[in-house]
This record gives C-alpha cells, sequence and structure tokens, in this order.
C-alpha cells in the first residue's frame, strides 16, 4: 500500500520535477551564454561610446574648453562610457532574464490554479511600480553625488596639471585641505544617496517576504479546501523562491542600475551640451588659392554692455606681413580667436579669399591658417610625432627639414634618443625656446597659407632669434602673416604695423 501511494506521489510530482529540473538546466546553459557574450560584447560597447563622446567633445568651443575642468571631463567620458554600457548591459541580460522567469512563473501557475497566478501578477506589479517609484524620488540624490565625485575627481587632476606652482608657492597642505572639503561635500551627497537606496532595500525586503509568506498561506488554504494538491504546492513555492532570488539578484543590479544612470546624466549634461559654433548645413570644404584675408565691420564683445572690439576693418594682401600691438586686454588674442573662429563674428564679417569663414568647414578653415599660440604645448608623444602632427603623411625627412628651418634640428640631435625622445605632458622635458622651435617646426610642416604668430620666438634669445628669422625668411615669403608681438627687432620686418587701443585698430606710421 505505501508503495502504492509512493507511486502515485512520484507520478504526480514528476512533471514538476522535470519542469524544475529544466528550468534549472536552463539558466545554467543560459548564463554561460550569456557570460560568454558579455566577454566579447560590453568592452566592445563601451570603447565604441568613448569613440562616440570623444568625437563630441572635440567640436565644442573654445568657450566651453575655458569654463571646463579638462580632467573632469575625461573623467565624465570615461564614466558615461562605462554606466550606459552598464545600463545596456543590464537591460539586456539582467532585467529580461528575471522578467521571462517571472512571465514563465506567472503562465505556469496560472494553469495550474487561477489564484496563484493572479497573486504572482498582483505581486509583480506591486513590487515593479513601487520599485521604479522609489528609484525617481532616489534619482536626485543619486546625480547629486555623482556631480560631486565628479568635482573631487576634477579637483585633483587640476592640481596635478598645475604641481609646479603648487610646490614654488609650497601649496601642498592647502590643496590637499581643499580636496578634503571637496570630499567632505562629496561624503555628504553620498550618504544621501546610500540613505535613499536604503529605503529601497528595506520595501524590497518587505516584498519578498510578502511573497514568501503570501505564497505559503496562499498553497495551504488552497489545499485545505482541495483546490490544489500537494505537487502543485510544491511547484507554488519552489518558483517563490526561484523568484526570490532572481530578485534579490536584479535588486543588486538595479542599485548598481540607478548609480550607472546618474553618472550618464551627470556625464551627459554637460558633454552633450549642444555645440556652440557648428558648421553651417552647406559649409563648404575650402582650399586658399591666395590668402588675403578681410575684417568688415567686426565687432565682438563677450558680455553684454562691454565691447572687447569695435568695428574693425582690415584687408591682409596676399603674402603681405601684418605686426599686431597693443597692450594686455586691448583685444589681440579676441581677435585672433575670431580669425580661428573660435569664437563667433557678433556683427560683421571675416573673409579668406572672398569666402565668409562661416560658409566653409571649420577643420578646412583651420587647414588654411597654421597657429602658434603665445603658450605653445606639446603632446606626451615623441619630438617626430609632434612635428608630424603639421602634416601626418609627411616623411621623416620632411619632419628633419621642417627642424632644420625652425633651429630645432641641432638640438634634437643631441638628445639620447634624438627625434624618438618622449617631452613629457605639455613638453615640459624641454625649455621655452625649445617648445617654441618644435612648435615652429610643425607649423613649417603644415605649409598653411595664412599664419598666425603669437609671440612666436618670445622664448628665444636675440640671436637665435635673428637666425631663425634669417632661416624662415625664404620659407616664409609667399606666406600671409599676422605677428604678435612687442619687440622691434621682429616689428621692423613687417610690412605693416597695427595697433589695437581699447577694441579699436590703428596703423601705425613708418
Amino acid at each position: 500500500m505505501q508503495n502504492a501511494g509512493a507511486a502515485n506521489l512520484l507520478e504526480k510530482t514528476a512533471p514538476a520535477a522535470g519542469l524544475f529540473l529544466l528550468l534549472i538546466l536552463s539558466e545554467t546553459v543560459l548564463g554561460r551564454m550569456r557570460d560568454a557574450v558579455q566577454m566579447r560584447t560590453r568592452p566592445r560597447m563601451r570603447l565604441r561610446i568613448v569613440a562616440m563622446l570623444y568625437s563630441h567633445v572635440q567640436h565644442h568651443s573654445h568657450r566651453f574648453f575655458s569654463d571646463t575642468y579638462a580632467g573632469s571631463l575625461a573623467h565624465r567620458v570615461s564614466e558615461v562610457a562605462q554606466g550606459s554600457a552598464q545600463i545596456i548591459w543590464t537591460l539586456m541580460s539582467e532585467v529580461w532574464h528575471a522578467l521571462l522567469l517571472l512571465l514563465i512563473a506567472i503562465v505556469v501557475l496560472m494553469h495550474t490554479q487561477a489564484a496563484l497566478g493572479l497573486f504572482y501578477l498582483v505581486w509583480s506589479v506591486l513590487f515593479a511600480g513601487t520599485s521604479l517609484w522609489l528609484a525617481s524620488r532616489a534619482e536626485p540624490a543619486n546625480r547629486a553625488a555623482a556631480a560631486a565625485r565628479s568635482q573631487s575627481t576634477g579637483l585633483i587632476i587640476d592640481t596635478l596639471s598645475n604641481q609646479q606652482s603648487v610646490r614654488l608657492f609650497a601649496r601642498e597642505a592647502y590643496e590637499t585641505d581643499l580636496l578634503k572639503k571637496s570630499q567632505a561635500h562629496e561624503l555628504g551627497h553620498i550618504l544621501e544617496a546610500n540613505q535613499q537606496t536604503e529605503y529601497v532595500r528595506w520595501i524590497q525586503n518587505i516584498f519578498s517576504v510578502m511573497l514568501k509568506a503570501g505564497t505559503l498561506a496562499l498553497t495551504i488554504w488552497l489545499l485545505q479546501h482541495q483546490a490544489i494538491d500537494v505537487p502543485q504546492m510544491l511547484l507554488a513555492v519552489t518558483f517563490s523562491f526561484l523568484i526570490i532570488n532572481e530578485v534579490q539578484s536584479l535588486t543588486r543590479r538595479f542599485f548598481d542600475l540607478f548609480d550607472a544612470a546618474a553618472d550618464v546624466a551627470n556625464g551627459l549634461k554637460v558633454i552633450a551640451q549642444p555645440h556652440e559654433i557648428p558648421n553651417a548645413e552647406n559649409a563648404i570644404a575650402f582650399q586658399a588659392s591666395v590668402g588675403k584675408m578681410q575684417l568688415e565691420h567686426v565687432s565682438f564683445s563677450y558680455s553684454k554692455g562691454q565691447a572687447t572690439l569695435h568695428d574693425i576693418n582690415l584687408t591682409i594682401e596676399p603674402g603681405e606681413k601684418i605686426a599686431l600691438t597693443g597692450q594686455s586686454g586691448a583685444g589681440k588674442s579676441t581677435l585672433l580667436n575670431l580669425m580661428l573662429r573660435q569664437y563667433e563674428v557678433q556683427s560683421g564679417r571675416i573673409l579668406i579669399d572672398g569666402v565668409d569663414l562661416r560658409d566653409m568647414t571649420q577643420a578646412s578653415l583651420r587647414d588654411t591658417i597654421g597657429y602658434i599660440p603665445q603658450d605653445p604645448s606639446l603632446f606626451h608623444r615623441t619630438l617626430m610625432e609632434n612635428i608630424r602632427y603639421g602634416r601626418p603623411d609627411a616623411t621623416d625627412e620632411q619632419v628633419q627639414h621642417a627642424a632644420r628651418l625652425a633651429g630645432a634640428h641641432e638640438f634634437i640631435q643631441s638628445l639620447p634618443s634624438r627625434y624618438d625622445t618622449v617631452v613629457g605632458e605639455r613638453g615640459v622635458k624641454l625649455s621655452g625656446g625649445q617648445r617654441q622651435r618644435v612648435v615652429l617646426a610643425r607649423l613649417l610642416l603644415k605649409d598653411a597659407p595664412i599664419l598666425i604668430l603669437d609671440e612666436a620666438t618670445s622664448s628665444l634669445d636675440a640671436l637665435t632669434e635673428q637666425m631663425i628669422l634669417e632661416t624662415l625668411g625664404e620659407a616664409l615669403a609667399h606666406k600671409t602673416i599676422i605677428l604678435i608681438t612687442h619687440r622691434h627687432p621682429v616689428v621692423w620686418r613687417v610690412d605693416r604695423t597695427l595697433r589695437l587701443h581699447h577694441g579699436r585698430l590703428e596703423e601705425v606710421p613708418r
């Protein structure tokens, strides 16, 4: 009799046991498949997002980079890429996995006993709705924590980038205190975000208890009323434990998802701003034919009511050499930035060979103009790579020829690794004069028809400057040159000298 009862019980439980084993096997196989796909897909996803963000950031305006920590930008690009990849992968691999299991449980239980299926359905809707509502409540705190974290990271990078100034002023303790204040601000936001997370955990744990206790109570009640039998009760209890395990795992991912979403939102708020100076819809890939530049009634101001440039009119003929002088704050740098379209003219227009700068692509404009800023910097790369940056397809011989013209070849040859010498961040391993010569070589290699030189030889001694200028005389004979300088030996080598005074342009008599 006992054998018959055991056989009968085995017969009734076999389908449920078989389904349970099938689910376990499917979970294992699918889990390994998911991890195999993740290993190959997620790194590619993250790197692709980094490349897309990097491309977008590079087209921001000069004003954008002036107002934003460079280190903070790099950190935010990394955070957005990592967070985006995590969100996409979590939604693809974790969420659907839990939802599929929940759906299977509801369908099977609906088929087994409608009351059980309905209970699971109601619980699922309440759990998902409450979790999303709590997530929306916690999102501002997570975003504030992410912003504070980026601020602290940006401060560290900014300090490390200016380490020489920190040492010269003996401000190590000051910078450490500044970081501690930033971290205290960051910690406050993190603790608030963690508190919000803890509220969510409590609510979700309560829901887990409700599912376990509810399943047990409902199945006992149904069993007492003979609405289900023991195997069906075991099936329902088994499903409840499977779902609780899956939901608890998903909950942990859910919190990671909140953090990632906050990082992405915080980063995109800065990175994904519209470009201030976009290319015109029908912008042309411009190529200068002669290098004539005209400024017609150009005015510009950084703030309303405080004009920096007033009605500038200027024609620079092809091959003409212009010296631009003026006191600090007179508007020289602003005028150069307008010529390079780092800022947009607010009235009037600037033309090259009769074409408005706004009608050409910015890439083609900057191919047309070669520029050496007052404080030239180099990449943390070799000298060969730094000079070749002027023309990536140049041969080694062309790079060395440009270096000779710029007076850089001799000191490069004296270095242990010669042209393979890595110059350090911003070229810190070189002297100011050496950096200027390397940057000048890069400009010569670019071979642009219009050159803007902002104190391009200011770090050179008079003898070296004289030698380089004589060497450059033939190379630059047919170039249109705008020279910003305060040094009279250079000024007397130009065709005209112009002075900016209170934002107005005046010609200096010879």
